[in-house]
């Protein structure tokens, strides 16, 4: 084999040229992928603050009616409880009881369903592998569909700050930079980034 005057085969010269650029091209898109991957971190972290907001708002509206409902079944117990209690009151309290219980229960199940999609939405969040992200749509997307059922029975002002604060939650997850959109975006961007990085050490 013939060499040049420095020791080297001019072909792979032209290997290592060709490789260095390459490598060069794949360290310029590496710095793009990461800057995208800093900018989708920084998004979901945003997302993730006006999901906390929105679900302590809810809670909170929430908290407040079954604490007051709450104290009327516990009062209404006691009434019954009384001996004194006559026997013509007596159906106008059960009944009075009966329909603090029955507004009770759809209170408690929109807390649990906000509570759910908050919970759901922060470990899409963390998840590691795409098909770990795909694993969340269908309990976010029950949640949410429980959601309308449940603030639907609600009147007044009330449900109106419900059904704003349902609405915060629908939008995060399924809006053009919601929560698993941007997770999705992040996971692709370090696949790419992995990638790159196996193709450089392989060159």
């Amino acid at each position: 084999m013939k060499v040049n005057a420095r020791g080297s085969d001019p072909a792979h010269a032209v290997s290592i040229e060709c490789n260095a650029e390459i490598i060069g091209d794949n360290l310029e898109t590496l710095d793009g992928l990461v800057a995208d991957n800093l900018t989708a971190t920084a998004r979901i972290q945003d997302l993730l603050g006006k999901l906390a907001n929105a679900n302590m708002d809810a809670q909170r509206l929430l908290t407040l009616g079954i604490r007051a409902l709450d104290g009327e079944v516990a009062q209404l117990r006691r009434i019954l409880a009384d001996p004194e209690l006559s026997a013509a009151e007596r159906p106008a309290r059960v009944a009075a009881l009966a329909q603090s219980l029955a507004a009770t229960a759809p209170l408690r199940h929109t807390q649990n369903e906000f509570s759910t999609t908050n919970d759901t939405l922060i470990r899409a969040a963390s998840a590691e592998t795409p098909s770990d992200l795909a694993v969340f749509a269908h309990p976010l997307e029950r949640a949410r569909a429980s959601l309308e059922v449940f603030t639907a029975e609600f009147d007044g002002g009330l449900r109106r700050r419900l059904i704003a604060r349902a609405e915060e939650l629908r939008n995060l997850p399924d809006g053009v930079a919601g929560i698993l959109r941007t997770c999705g975006r992040e996971l692709a961007i370090i696949g790419e980034i992995k990638s790159l990085l196996a193709r450089n050490a392989a060159g």
